[in-house]
This record gives C-alpha cells, structure tokens and sequence, in this order.
C-alpha cells in the first residue's frame, strides 16, 4: 500500500470527500431508476450514491483521481479496510491533500457498515475521464438523460460560464431533475440568482443539505430544479 505522500506526488489530490456525504445525498434524494452524473473526486460521493439509483456516470478530468477511485472498488470487493486509508490518517496527510483528518473520520463512519451494499452497486458506477460539463452536454446531445446532476464546487473552476454553454451541459437534465453545486453563497436568497434561467432553487432541498453539511470546510450547498 503506497503512503499517501507517494499519491499525493503522483498527482492526486483527493483521497476521500471533503464534503458531507449525507448532505449530498439529503440534497439530491436519489431515487432507484435515476441516472445520476457525478463529479468523481475520490470515489466517495458516487459509491454513496450507487445503492440509490439505476446508474453513475463519475466524472474526473483528473485521471489520477479515477485510477485511485479503481483501486478503491478493488478494495471493496475484496471487503478490505484499507479502503478507509487509516494510514493517510496516521501519516497526517491532511498537510499536502485538500482535505481534513475529520474528513477522513466522517467517510469511515458512513461506510463501515455500507460495504456490502456498496458493493452490490460497484457495477452501476462508469469511470469518465473528461470535464463535466462536457461530459453532461454530450450525454444531452446523445439523448442520454439524467436525472441528478452534482458538480462538487466544478463551478468554481473550468465550468462553462457563457449561459448558452452552461445550459448546453443542462440538456440532458431531464425537466424536474436536480443540480447540485457545493459552493454558493452562504445567503439563500442571493443563491436563487443563477447562471440559468432553466434553474429555480429548490429551497427545502438546499435547507436539507445544508443542515447536514458537516468537517472543517463549511460548504453552502444549493440545490436547483430543472424547469
């Protein structure tokens, strides 16, 4: 098992969510025939996701993200526990990666007694490497349609910021879907002003994840509803 320096060296940077995975899950409420186009990071938010929903589409344009979230589906079929990577923990890591030693703890928590359905669900999951919005606008072009679509705080960094090439990665969100960006402004009200006219805050949503936003990093999620 290589430590998590060597990782990190290699160009990863995270490995484990440095989100709330049940505010991500309370914000998109999943249901078993979506189709569900996810920021892949380190693996955690669409193995949560999986058990819920009829397929994953896990997105990274980091390919080291994606071999590392590889070795981490190894590592659950094999019901191993290094998938929990308690030796980053020990190593300290969160000194070089994105993340926290209480981000770590909160990913144990939530998975330790979810492997076996987790597992079941490893199959639903397609590796992607590409941006996101690319990957969503060709699935729309494909008449691929999906139900939820979650971009960690992607809008942060490489979205497509003209409105008519945002709302081309919302063509395959089917009408009523769910978009989910972790980072908007912490005041509710200004998070309903958006990049689309085709998204209307959906406020209970974004009021649930919220609540269960927990870790070091203080996340504003909002949740937003197709029209």
């Amino acid at each position: 098992m290589k430590t998590g320096y060597e990782y990190y060296d290699e160009g990863l940077s995270y490995p484990c969510t440095n989100e709330s995975i049940l505010a991500v899950l309370s914000g998109l409420s999943p249901n078993r025939k979506d189709v569900a186009v996810l920021v892949a990071g380190s693996g955690d938010i669409p193995f949560a996701i999986a058990p819920y929903v009829d397929k994953v589409y896990a997105v990274d344009k980091n390919e080291h993200q994606l071999n590392f979230i590889r070795e981490q589906m190894g590592l659950l079929r094999e019901r191993d526990n290094n998938f929990f990577r308690d030796n980053f923990v020990l190593e300290e890591s969160d000194n070089f990666f994105d993340v926290c030693l209480e981000d770590f703890a909160n990913r144990k928590k939530y998975f330790s007694n979810k492997f076996k359905s987790v597992v079941k669900s490893l199959d639903k999951i397609e590796l992607v490497s590409g941006n996101i919005f690319d990957v969503a606008r060709d699935l729309g072009k494909n008449g691929d349609i999906f139900d939820r679509f979650y971009v960690s705080n992607a809008m942060d960094y490489g979205a497509p910021f003209s409105l008519c090439s945002f709302d081309d990665s919302l063509s395959g969100l089917r009408t009523g879907g769910l978009f989910y960006d972790a980072s908007c402004s912490e005041d509710i009200k200004a998070a309903e002003n958006y990049f689309s006219k085709s998204l209307v805050l959906d406020k209970a949503r974004t009021i649930k994840a919220r609540a269960g936003e927990s870790g070091k990093i203080k996340w504003h999620p909002a949740v937003y509803r197709k029209i």
